[in-house]
């Protein structure tokens, strides 16, 4: 076999072949390349003026990534790894103290942080898996589902928070919620629950309360009030509708009388006859004297006329200056000295109007509707509610009256440079 020299050494045969070497430097380090060098910390320390400990060497690049420091978890505002509030919850039996512990977590740890929405998700696990797996209805946990929902939504989670709301009833936020998430197909699950659950009777009472609210804020409120009961009846179980009726049913003078307090004294106003005067708190005519019986004395209409007589023979009892012991009729205008204390009285066409004290009135309506100041007329319906007549020389609630108004506890009426208060007898 024939021999090839290459170089100063002679090598048989091609695998027996050897690179050859580089020449170095005096160092003993490679050279550098041929040409300019475009990485300035490819350079030698010596050459490029930079230190042995700021150069990189290949160690550092390959493995620079792992030496970051990492930041502590409760940097990011996370708990520590020996506290995870999810793991202290988990280990708590499932049931209302492990539902309650994460209500209670959440209020402890900071919204945004990366600890509150782990446990946000986790309770939202923990609430899908009751409403699937054990058939819990979410309904019956409803506070806590708020709690969850409101946490989610902190958390940027609001596809997860729409569900829960939807689950508990509140569609129209879950709707929002969905909308905001783009979240296409449960908006339009709720379209066709609405459409499912709130056709027939129920559509009819959703337009019903609608109707409610457009009549009540133009002031029709008899007509508002039949159509929220329509509302009512069409759905029985709806408890925001029964919520809305008590509290406007409270308000409504349903017992046939009101009360006007202001700047020009107090006027009670009533339809009911006989009129009973004397200490009682239920009588119409109420004197605070202790000299007096509970019920001292009345007045009744006999055929149109009022008269007035003693309740017991032993009590004292003067009409215009005359005692009298049984009935007496009234004059147009006069007083009535009952036991001492001296009541003004006049009788009107339409109401007989008492005066127990220079700032209070006791008007009692002989027709179903009375003059009570000059031009402002009230009127008690069949049902007993008590309305307002259109007039100029009024206001209510500082508008004008153009339409018969029905009288609620709270309004102001405005005559002259006087302001009332209207409210409700019964109360008193």
């Amino acid at each position: 076999m024939t021999s090839r020299r290459f170089g100063p050494r002679t090598f048989s045969g091609r695998r027996g072949r050897r690179k050859p070497r580089r020449r170095a430097d005096h160092d003993g380090m490679f050279l550098p390349p041929v040409g300019p060098v475009e990485d300035d910390d490819r350079r030698l320390p010596a050459a490029t003026g930079v230190t042995e400990d700021q150069s990189r060497s290949l160690s550092d690049v390959v493995f620079g990534f792992f030496k970051k420091r990492k930041e502590r978890p409760e940097e990011r505002g996370d708990p520590a790894p020996s506290d995870d509030p999810v793991r202290r919850i988990l280990a708590i039996p499932r049931g209302a103290a492990r539902l309650d512990m994460f209500a209670q977590t959440l209020v402890e740890l900071m919204p945004g942080t990366h600890g509150h929405r782990g446990v946000a998700l986790a309770f939202h696990r923990e609430l899908s898996s009751m409403a699937d797996q054990a058939q819990v209805p979410l309904a019956v946990l409803r506070p806590r589902v708020e709690a969850c929902a409101q946490a989610l939504m902190e958390a940027g989670e609001h596809e997860r928070a729409g569900e829960l709301l939807r689950a508990i009833g509140k569609r129209h936020q879950a709707a929002e919620l969905f909308v905001s998430a783009g979240a296409v197909e449960e908006l339009e699950k709720i379209h066709f629950d609405l459409e499912h659950e709130e056709g027939g009777p129920r559509l009819d009472a959703r337009l019903s309360f609608e109707r409610f609210e457009t009549l009540y804020l133009v002031g029709m409120r008899q007509a508002a009030l039949e159509a929220l009961r329509t509302a009512c009846r069409l759905w029985a179980d709806n408890d925001i509708y029964r919520q809305v009726l008590d509290a406007v049913s409270v308000k409504v003078l349903d017992q046939g009388s009101c009360l006007l307090t202001g700047g020009g004294g107090e006027i009670k106003l009533h339809w009911s006859w006989p009129v009973v005067i004397g200490r009682g708190e239920d009588v119409q005519v109420r004197l605070a004297s202790p000299l007096l019986s509970r019920q001292h004395a009345e007045v009744a209409l006999v055929d149109d006329t009022p008269y007035a007589r003693p309740l017991e023979d032993r009590v004292g009892l003067a009409v215009d200056g005359a005692r009298v012991s049984g009935p007496a009729a009234l004059l147009p205008r006069g007083e009535l000295d009952v036991g001492g204390v001296v009541v003004g009285y006049e009788v009107g066409p339409a109401a007989v109007r008492f005066a127990p004290a220079p700032d209070e009135q006791v008007v009692i309506g002989r027709r179903p509707t009375v003059e009570v100041f000059p031009q402002v007329r009230i009127t008690r319906e069949a049902n007993r509610q008590v309305v307002l007549q259109p007039t100029d020389a009024a206001l209510l609630n500082h508008e004008p009256i153009k339409q018969p108004t029905l009288l609620m506890a709270g309004d102001k009426l405005v005559v002259g440079d006087a302001t009332y208060t209207v409210d409700r007898l019964d109360r008193r």
